[in-house]
């Protein structure tokens, strides 16, 4: 074989490789659009026709025209007929990098292509045959732009089968692009289709960001689809979330985005964006979009929805599609957006992530699908019952969310590595099992029937009450277990196992079933409520009139072991707090 035979043969395989790696032949127009845009287009058209023949058989006259640089006869000869000669290949300002794209024209079988261009006052014609062979001709008048024209065998079905596959194509590959872009078929009698999307998505909360050299389009979304573009050429559009951003997916499983960037490239195989330093910026901006304006965006949109007086079923519901997509965002975002108001209440105003931390961190946080009687009293005593959705949305934002407070706070960290309850006195070990926070966090988000008692205050109970309670408050405050004040009580309606010590921060008819005493001076202890039917102070109470002593530290002692932040050692502090007030138990 000679060395031209042998080199031909390489060219020609070297082609049929080129032409076979696009995934549909229709793949085509994108890159001759690419082409033009690089080459400065400010209009193109893709034009149709077909032109009838003899028994059944026509040919489709496909036109592809812009009104960009145009070719002179080097371009020609070094770029445009010589595979991988490209002058794009250091120009960042253009999309191709690889010459290959006038090569893909051939994926449609075309019986010839006529090409029609002209630059720096040079104008000529390119026919290449059915071979792939070429010729070169000077054109007798001038050209502006390039004209190329695809003239390709087949009877009308396959021309409409063209025309539709070309139309789609353009939309998929270029509708953001920024140039006018017109698609006809003249063959169909509608007229010229101008090729152009707003650079949008779908979703909730859209908005918009630019940068430099690049524009993102965001939105919260259920389904959320992500795509890549430069100056609107598509470059990856798809739905897998870790296709398109990799390692960040968690951030983006409920964003849909659009990012436009200039130095976006895609790969040679043209099915997916090029992994570099340029798409490393793009996603550091995207990442940045989310936690920012995305994310003030949702937050504007749910102070609103929770402000309204009296949502309708539409506003509710969007509301909590609206939080489910606050509880996918990261950690940081509903710290920066813990104090705005974004909760809906069944009374009063709505509430923030930060009142819920401040709630949950001593007592019980109220959720209610509907509003109760004991949601009433609670707005009524200055708390609130947050409304709750149906499938549990807004239980779910606040676990994760305070579950995410705690562990990462010092005390939260500490507890974890020591299996230590830390908000307890010092001596009062934790379960060395294992340090179960999502548990003991999520027993505090309950109905307002399950997280408070209603009860009946007794501010005159009587002398021996008086005298037995202020007596065993004494030694709780010698004990260093103290209350603010310690009340009686007695519930409203009988429990299997009623209570002997309700706790809160103040004496209210609705007090909570459990409450922790926060840590600090005496001032911030919480008040209680001794529950004066229980069997316990039933006995303290019976005991006061013959053995005062007796029965105020045994009253003390239940009430301290009652207390979730006793200590071990309270009975030795207690015993000790009786003999400095005047001897043992006698």
């Amino acid at each position: 074989m000679s060395p031209e035979a042998g080199y031909t043969l390489a060219a020609e395989g070297a082609l049929a490789s080129l032409v076979s790696q696009f995934s549909s032949r229709l793949d085509c127009f994108r890159e001759l659009v690419q082409n033009s845009i690089d080459a400065g287009s400010r209009r193109i058209d893709v034009r149709l026709e077909w032109e009838p023949g003899a028994g059944g058989q026509g040919t489709s006259a496909i036109h592809v025209w812009d009104d960009g640089e145009g070719m002179t006869a080097a371009i020609i000869d070094q770029e445009l007929t010589r595979l991988f000669a490209s002058s794009k290949e250091d120009d960042l300002t253009k999309i191709g990098k690889f010459g290959i794209g006038f090569v893909s024209i051939f994926a449609l079988a075309p019986r010839a292509v006529l090409v029609h261009t002209g630059r720096q006052g040079e104008a000529w014609e390119v026919l290449f045959h059915e071979d792939r062979s070429y010729d070169r001709l000077p054109l007798p008048t001038a050209c502006e732009g390039t004209r190329i024209t695809l003239f390709v065998p087949g009877d009308a079905a396959r021309h409409a089968e063209l025309a539709a596959g070309a139309r789609e194509a353009l939309w998929r590959w270029c509708r953001f692009t920024p140039v006018a872009l017109w698609f006809e078929d003249r063959a169909s009698g509608r007229p010229a289709e101008l090729i152009r999307a707003p650079f949008a998505v779908e979703g909730e909360c859209p908005v918009r960001v630019e940068a430099e050299g690049m524009e993102l389009a965001l939105a919260w979304s259920e389904c959320p689809t992500h795509g890549f573009y430069n100056r609107g050429l598509t470059l990856l559009e798809t739905a897998d979330t870790d296709e398109a951003v990799g390692a960040r997916a968690a951030l983006f499983r409920r964003v849909s985005f659009r990012a436009r960037a200039d130095k976006l490239e895609h790969t040679l195989s043209r099915e997916t964006v090029y992994r570099d330093e340029n798409l490393a910026r793009v996603l550091e901006a995207l990442e940045a979009a989310v936690c920012g304006p995305l994310a003030d965006a949702l937050a504007d949109e749910l102070e609103r929805l929770a402000a309204l007086p009296a949502p309708g079923p539409l506003e509710l519901g969007r509301g909590l599609r609206l939080l489910a997509f606050l509880s996918a965002a990261p950690f940081e975002v509903l710290r920066r957006l813990e104090d705005r108001p974004l909760l809906a209440a069944h009374d009063g105003p709505p509430r923030s992530l930060a009142d819920v931390w401040a709630t949950a961190r001593q007592g019980p946080v109220a959720l209610g699908a509907e509003r109760t009687a004991v949601a009433e009293a609670l707005h009524a005593q200055g708390g609130f019952c947050l409304r709750e959705g149906p499938e549990g949305q807004v239980r779910r934002l606040l676990l994760r969310y305070l579950l995410e407070r705690e562990r990462r706070s010092a005390l939260g960290v500490l507890s974890t590595l020591f299996g230590l309850d830390l908000r307890a006195d010092a001596g009062r070990p934790r379960d060395w099992l294992g340090y179960h926070p999502e548990e003991r966090l999520g027993a505090r988000l309950v109905a307002p029937e399950d997280g408070y008692l209603a009860v009946e205050l007794l501010p005159a109970p009587g002398p021996d009450a008086l005298a037995l309670l202020a007596a065993a408050q004494a030694l709780l405050a010698g004990a260093g277990v103290g209350f603010r004040e310690l009340g009686a009580c007695r519930l409203r309606d009988p429990l299997p196992e009623p209570p002997l010590l309700l706790q809160g921060p103040r004496l209210t008819p609705l007090m909570p079933r459990a409450w922790l005493r926060p840590r600090g001076p005496e001032q911030a202890w919480p008040v209680a409520a001794v529950n004066l039917e229980h069997p316990q102070a039933r006995a303290c109470l019976a005991a006061q009139p013959v053995q005062p002593r007796v029965a105020a530290c045994a009253l003390a002692r239940a009430l301290a072991l009652a207390s979730a932040e006793a200590p071990l050692s309270v009975e030795a502090l207690l015993g000790a707090a009786a003999d400095r007030r005047g001897g043992g138990a006698g």
